[in-house]
């Protein structure tokens, strides 16, 4: 990543958002609009990154902004086969020891820089760092070889992410990339994205929104707004049935989390909790929920569809414990009557006195900063924009509200999941550490949840399968 002092930094902000404007005046002044209503994509969200960075790429607002100003080395659009818009040429020999990259110096982050052949030497060699200590990279005219002394199978894996796209700081909270838009304006409120090259039939202006949003926008938004990070039941009812609506799965799973040191209780829990039941209380029309057998959510290398066995009566049948008093947390406020009944009905069957405690937004924001919620069971939603395993596991070796049982065997394989290079090998060591979870009783997959994504009916190329349906590439779209 290439580093500016601070002045040098506020000096190039100001060039770049004076370039903007330029730029804006002139396509006004030719005769075409390219930023009108008409050719702006808006987003209404409910909530705003504090940055627009490569590190914010992890999290769903700020991914989706970041994968339209930035561009990662690699894209794998179909889940096999590598392309990349910013190589000339790129190859890699059949033992994959190495990899031959020719960038595309016609590029530009903004006004001010370029891909040139010297910044894309910094940025391989910074990036390949993260994946392996060991490493040699050879520059020979326009071309760059980046040789490794075993195999890396995933090293292209590795460069599809947003995380390590080539980047460089604007501000301290803005970064540009080679993405299709440059960011005009970043805050509480908005984040404004203008197109660098406009095109006739596409948009060339997004603008996320926070939502309740006011009446001026709502005006503005017409028909080019992605409504699917509303709450479902704020989407204006005229939308589902002019828009074209598509189904999707999300990247997510909803776990109970079992947190106790005995065994035994754990193994009663785990059992003899009905998950259709507990389900239903937990969200009263149930059509979009998916059987998931494990933790990782189906779209994740190593998910299975299905249920994770329970047997209740041999669990009863072996357990050795006292009565003993069982904490659920509850977020979902308005379920508390149903969840108790639920619970009701799990302590008469076991034996164990659960009790049902309500948790407000306020009170998980003072235990957040005092760490002083403590709870049994708790439902979770692990989501990642793109496949993960990392987000699934390290909750359950880093949280000690989450880890209260014998890490030993998840940490070894923890470990190993990052140590090899092998997808099919990675894929095989996600499998036994969900498995591990299971046999530990302190994960219990609920479900995954689906439902519509609804895009506006004037598009020609949504196209299915390209990336995840929830962030689309706005500068990809037609219309």
């Amino acid at each position: 990543m290439v580093a500016f002092h601070s002045s040098a930094s506020k000096l190039l902000s100001t060039a770049v958002v004076l370039c903007i404007v330029l730029f804006l005046i002139a396509t006004t002044i030719s005769g075409y609009n390219y930023y009108s209503v008409l050719h702006t994509w808006f987003v209404p969200v409910q909530e705003m990154p504090e940055h627009l960075t490569t590190a914010d790429a992890q999290f769903t607002i700020g991914y989706y902004a970041i994968k339209q100003t930035h561009e990662p080395l690699f894209r794998q659009e179909d889940g096999q086969n590598y392309t990349s818009r910013l190589l000339k040429s790129w190859q890699r020999n059949p033992s994959s020891t190495q990899f031959t990259f020719c960038p595309d110096n016609t590029l530009s982050f903004n006004a001010e820089h370029k891909f040139t052949g010297d910044y894309f030497e910094r940025y391989i060699t910074s990036v390949t760092a993260k994946f392996t200590k060991d490493f040699s990279v050879t520059r020979q005219d326009s071309c760059f070889y980046i040789n490794f002394k075993t195999a890396m199978q995933d090293y292209l894996s590795f460069l599809t992410t947003y995380e390590n796209a080539p980047t460089i700081p604007r501000t301290a909270n803005i970064e540009d990339g080679l993405g299709p838009f440059q960011t005009q304006s970043l805050s509480k409120t908005d984040i404004v994205l203008y197109r660098k090259q406009p095109v006739q039939h596409g948009f060339n202006k997004i603008v996320f929104h926070m939502h309740p949003a006011n009446t001026g926008f709502l005006a503005e938004m017409r028909s080019n707004t992605d409504f699917n990070f509303m709450q479902a039941k704020d989407i204006p009812s005229n939308i589902k049935g002019t828009y074209t609506s598509i189904y999707n799965m999300e990247l997510a799973s909803i776990i109970l989390t079992i947190s106790h040191p005995t065994p035994d209780v754990r193994n009663l829990l785990y059992n003899c909790i009905d998950i259709n039941a507990l389900s239903t209380a937990l969200v009263a029309k149930a059509s979009n929920f998916h059987n998931i057998r494990t933790i990782l959510p189906v779209g994740m290398a190593g998910a299975e569809i299905g249920r994770p066995s329970q047997d209740c009566a041999s669990a009863l049948t072996n357990a050795a414990h006292k009565t003993t008093t069982i904490t659920f947390a509850n977020y979902y406020l308005d379920r508390q009557k149903d969840l108790s009944a639920f619970f009701l009905g799990v302590s008469h069957k076991t034996g164990l006195d659960i009790k049902v405690v309500p948790v407000s937004s306020q009170d998980l924001q003072e235990a957040a900063n005092t760490d002083t919620l403590t709870r049994n069971l708790d439902t979770i939603y692990i989501s990642t924009v793109r496949p993960d395993y990392d987000i699934f596991f390290s909750l359950f070796l880093n949280d000690p509200a989450y880890n209260n049982f014998d890490t030993s065997k998840l940490r070894k394989m923890f470990h190993q999941l990052h140590s090899i290079h092998d997808e099919l090998g990675k894929e095989q060591i996600a499998r036994n550490m969900a498995d591990e979870l299971a046999s530990q009783h302190v994960a219990l997959p609920l479900y995954q949840n689906g439902g519509l994504l609804y895009f506006p009916p004037n598009i020609k190329n949504l196209v299915l399968g390209r990336g995840t349906m929830e962030y689309p590439d706005v500068g990809d779209l037609r219309w």
